[in-house]
């Protein structure tokens, strides 16, 4: 995805900007951190992007006095990194969402956000797509660890024999 299409999207940067105030983990990887940049939740924090310095001057928003080569960077409640860092992205997200109890609130909030429940069934907003009914979507979003173990215990894996409702 070019992420110069969502640079403009304010609904977006406002989302950030509001999830940055409750102190919830914003981890971002690659050239997404632009976004976190316009934002303005870089502002005196270290962090890296996929993007070249020049890339990072022409857009303008970027304190390259604060820029890392590093390829994961943690600033307080702030996740960078380079797209080739994926996996130490990976580990150093679980574990600050391990420690992180605004998790949960971050959670149901971005999902409300960008699902309509307005009818019997889940659409992600601005989509004709069905996913679940809504009364199932709810409790995944109210209950996720419960959902997630009973779905656990009810997928099988390749090789075991079908469970028998």
């Amino acid at each position: 995805m070019d992420i110069a299409l969502l640079i403009h999207e304010q609904k977006l940067i406002d989302f950030i900007n509001n999830v940055n105030a409750k102190g919830a983990i914003i981890a971002s990887i690659s050239s997404s951190p632009s976004l976190l940049a316009k934002a303005g939740v870089l502002k005196n924090k270290k962090y890296t992007v996929g993007l070249s310095p020049e890339g990072m001057n022409k857009l303008g928003f970027f304190d390259l006095n604060y820029f890392s080569e590093d390829l994961v960077v943690q600033d307080g409640n702030i996740i960078t990194a380079r797209g080739r860092g994926f996996v130490e992205f990976g580990i150093t997200v679980g574990k600050a969402v391990h420690h992180q109890k605004l998790w949960m609130t971050f959670v149901k909030t971005f999902t409300m956000q960008i699902v309509d429940c307005s009818g019997d069934w889940a659409t992600p907003r601005g989509s004709a797509f069905q996913i679940r009914p809504c009364s199932e979507a709810k409790r995944l979003i109210e209950r996720p660890q419960e959902s997630a173990q009973s779905e656990r215990k009810s997928t099988t894996r390749f090789g075991d024999d079908p469970v028998k409702p």
